[in-house]
């Protein structure tokens, strides 16, 4: 080859070389962005999530009731609230035959007093005995006594809580007429609200009474501690399911009626090699992580044991020390080249 010809193909060589260096940089180039967690033994318990609803307890419910016929005017609290002992619930206004009851008993006291009156003088005459005066006096009494109990019920037409409790049920509505003793409110003693939740069998025989709940209201966010309370022996032939009881130190925010969850620890273990949950990954029910090594990812087939939630147990696959990725999991492929962040 002459002088003149390897000048002709210098530049071809050169872009070729440039080109094959681009590649190079290209493939070199960190293709996903993405957080480590290092493989390494722990503890944790494991908890799975048992669902369940705030019942009425068979103890503690209290009827609000009209003292006497009445319209009901107002209603002032709403079903779910809070009240303290004392809180004014609602407001009635006498009904016309209770006004005309009262009109009765006033006009039956000025009757007996009249009549009273006239048996007093007519013995004093000696023209009734001691027993008709004794008569005139006690029929004088009972009027006066049924005068002051309608006085005394139509006075408290505001109703108030005789307990702190929850508004359970609000048994009349604004504009009705209720009769003497019919109910306004049922109340219900927070110390009286059951937390009822439903569990696998296949679990009973890892819980106990006085077992841990981290319950939760799923729509106010309301955290609270509680233990198990008691269980039932049977399963719901319906459900197929168990009743799991639960109680709380504190249950204001708890209404009937109400859903929530519970989580429950049923195992506790120690040693294991434990990952993050969320880098765990799964195709097709084979349960996989990313292992990065070098900058380069590699799909790695592993099995499972118990988890938190949080955190699960790695059973095979990995060992510790390992780094697996945990976020940017979505632009990741068996051999792609990744950067740390």
């Amino acid at each position: 080859m002459n002088s003149r010809t390897i000048v002709c193909w210098l530049p071809l060589l050169l872009a070729l070389a440039a080109c094959s260096g681009k590649e190079a940089a290209e493939a070199a180039k960190p293709l996903a962005h993405i957080t480590v967690a290092t493989v390494q033994p722990g503890d944790l318990v494991q908890t799975v999530m048992l669902y369940g609803v705030v019942e009425n307890g068979s103890q503690g419910r209290y009827k609000v009731e009209a003292p006497l016929e009445a319209r009901l005017v107002s209603v002032d609290v709403s079903v779910g609230s809070v009240v303290a002992a004392g809180t004014v619930l609602a407001h009635l206004q006498a009904s016309p035959l209770t006004e005309l009851e009262l009109d009765k008993a006033r006009t039956d006291v000025q009757q007996t007093t009249a009549a009273s009156a006239r048996t007093a003088r007519l013995r004093r005459e000696g023209l009734a005995s001691d027993a008709d005066v004794e008569l005139a006096h006690a029929a004088l009494a009972n009027s006066e006594a049924l005068l002051h109990s309608l006085q005394n019920r139509s006075n408290t037409l505001a109703l108030k809580a005789p307990v702190a409790a929850v508004v359970g049920s609000i048994d009349a509505s604004p504009g009705e007429i209720i009769a003497a003793g019919g109910s306004v409110f049922t109340l219900v003693r927070n110390s009286s609200i059951t937390l009822h939740f439903s569990m696998d069998p296949a679990l009973a025989t890892q819980v106990s009474i006085g077992t841990a709940l981290q319950i939760r209201l799923p729509a106010g966010g309301i955290e609270l501690a509680g233990t198990v309370s008691s269980m039932s022996p049977a399963v719901d032939p319906q459900t197929h399911l168990l009743s799991v009881y639960a109680s709380v130190a504190v249950a204001n925010g708890l209404h009937p009626g109400e859903n929530l969850r519970a989580q429950l620890g049923v195992q506790r273990v120690s040693g294991e090699l434990l990952i993050p949950y969320d880098a765990l990954l799964d195709d097709g029910g084979q349960a996989f992580v990313y292992v990065v090594h070098n900058a380069i990812a590699s799909r790695r087939d592993v099995s499972t044991g118990a988890t938190d939630g949080e955190h699960i147990v790695i059973l095979d696959g990995l060992k510790t020390g390992e780094q697996i990725a945990v976020t940017g999991l979505t632009g990741l492929d068996d051999g792609v080249a990744v950067q740390v962040q």
